[in-house]
């Protein structure tokens, strides 16, 4: 069975001594009900606390302050008893036990939210070890998950994505506008070759997808009135970061629940993923050093944002009035967009210009704060693509 895994060989690294055991406390917990005999015949003591779910799978009561199995000293009592082969699945895994099936491949995938993984410089977690361990655990729900398929057409996704993890080896000392230029010329070229079964051993267009994408976030830049003067390094650092995130940040965007269409999905990705280094950019004056954890965090929290960034220069108009309710100034400056953005004012402008137009009044914190508001009403809108 091929195996993609969304994180470079050896990239990745974790230390449970260290990090308060937050996968233990209270984060959930399930097991494949193939496992509880051989795990209750061990420890019968957690007959009493096992509760079952609507999936068919089985777990155990959630305590905030530690799972039943977590010792005062850190350690897991089925571990240290029976060795770690008896941990259930999804602890033995963890935090790479996010593990799907896309078709005839399998999907190995992290959890940087819960666990703060690092940077390991080559000398993590290996592929090999992973494998290793896949081959030891049961077949079933927790490591077979089907995610949804993209369409017919586009069933060789495969070929773009480990292109692009690959890319993100020689992406780790770039800006994060680098890795974001490569991926969108690749996209183009791949989409561009017909059948998409290889990727093509080279493709034109990354200068200008590098221009476009530097024009995108340099228009953020002054719409957030970010300074243009900054320590040099701090980019390429913002970039190692984002490059280790790029391959699962991709895959949980392209192959959610309820998500676009892959064709338009993977067209907008590479914006969407420059904009959540555009974001963590500009939060380095709260934490100069974001890490994994926190990137990834800022990704999921910012989906709105991004996606209104990511659109930054297509043409848009709101379909509707929108009920506004909101404080002052915000209330004001919603009240603009909304007559700025009214499908009777021809032609449509980039929403970009429009905003920052409607909102050149306010100092910057405020406009981004504003962004942020008007971002719940980024369903009403049109764009003209």
């Amino acid at each position: 069975m091929p195996t993609y895994f969304t994180f470079l060989d050896g990239a990745l690294r974790y230390d449970c001594a260290t990090c308060g055991q937050a996968c233990c406390r209270g984060k959930g917990m399930a097991l494949d009900p193939r496992e509880l005999v051989p795990l209750l015949v061990r420890e019968p003591r957690l007959a009493p606390v096992l509760t079952a779910a609507p999936s068919g799978l089985a777990g155990w009561a959630d305590v905030t302050d530690g799972c039943w199995f977590l010792e005062d000293d850190g350690w897991c009592a089925v571990e240290r008893r029976h060795g770690r082969d008896a941990k259930p699945t999804t602890c033995r895994l963890f935090p790479f036990n996010r593990v799907f099936r896309v078709g005839p491949t399998r999907v190995v995938d992290f959890n940087s939210v819960i666990c703060p993984l690092d940077d390991a410089g080559g000398t993590g977690i290996t592929w090999r070890e992973l494998e290793e361990d896949l081959a030891r655990v049961p077949d079933g729900p927790l490591t077979a998950s089907q995610a949804p398929a993209p369409a017919s057409g586009d069933a060789r996704w495969e070929n773009l994505e480990r292109a692009i993890l690959e890319a993100t080896r020689t992406h780790l000392d770039k800006p994060p506008v680098e890795l974001a230029a490569w991926q969108h010329a690749a996209t183009i070229a791949w989409l561009d070759t017909g059948d998409g079964d290889r990727f093509p051993p080279s493709f034109a267009g990354l200068d200008d997808a590098r221009e476009r994408m530097s024009r995108l976030e340099k228009a953020w830049a002054e719409f957030y009135g970010l300074a243009t003067e900054e320590d040099p390094a701090a980019p390429v650092r913002l970039g190692r970061a984002l490059a280790l995130l790029t391959p699962s940040l991709r895959f949980n965007t392209l192959f959610r629940r309820g998500g676009p269409p892959w064709a338009a999905a993977v067209l907008r990705l590479p914006r969407l993923l420059l904009a959540t280094a555009f974001l963590a950019r500009a939060a380095t004056a709260l934490r100069p050093r974001p890490g994994l954890r926190a990137l990834t965090e800022l990704h999921q929290n910012t989906v709105f944002v991004r996606e209104l960034l990511s659109r930054w220069e297509e043409p848009a108009v709101l379909a509707s009035s929108p009920a506004i309710d909101a404080p002052e100034p915000f209330g004001s400056a919603l009240r603009l967009a909304a007559q700025a953005l009214s499908p009777f004012r021809a032609p449509p402008r980039p929403l970009g210009v429009t905003l920052s137009e409607a909102w050149a009044p306010l100092p910057p914190p405020l406009r981004a704060a504003t962004l942020t508001i008007f971002s719940r009403m980024s369903g009403e809108l049109r764009f003209e693509s």
